[in-house]
């Protein structure tokens, strides 16, 4: 043999199929997840915000049949329910506040409108494992 040539190079391995869906798969699911987290987030910054959530938390608080049942102080923890609509200096508002105090946690059920840019709350009820405390439309008794 005259000529004692090397063999060619190996071709570099590519990925396999698999590999590959499995990686464009994984992203794709994890831009969804960031997604529905950042609208979450949004949403639940929209509520916080709102005089309707403030003003439904501060009788809440100022409340001394929900303070008796809950102990004090009252805060609201967890991920708030329902739905804010406002168009212009009108609007309306349906949404739950989970609620916890030193002895105890609800949910509060507020009902709100909003006239001339004012918001007004309807319906304020707390809602505990014992039953229900309304503040509004008609205050219950405290038991």
């Amino acid at each position: 043999m005259p000529y004692d040539l090397p063999p060619p190079p190996l071709p570099k391995p590519r990925p396999k199929l698999w590999v590959q869906i499995t990686i464009a798969l994984t992203a794709c699911v994890l831009v969804i997840a960031i997604f529905v987290c950042a609208v979450f987030l949004v949403v639940e910054k929209m509520f916080r915000s709102s005089d309707a959530y403030t003003m439904a938390l501060s009788r809440a608080e100022a409340s001394p049949c929900i303070t008796a049942k809950l102990g004090n102080p009252i805060v609201a923890k967890g991920m708030i329910s329902g739905n804010i609509s406002e168009n212009g200096a009108n609007g309306s508002a349906d949404f739950e506040i989970p609620v916890r105090g030193s002895r105890g946690r609800g949910e509060l059920d507020v009902s709100a409108i909003r006239t001339d840019g004012s918001w007004t709350i309807t319906t304020l009820t707390l809602i505990h494992d014992q039953g229900q405390i309304h503040l509004l439309p008609v205050p219950s008794p405290c038991q």
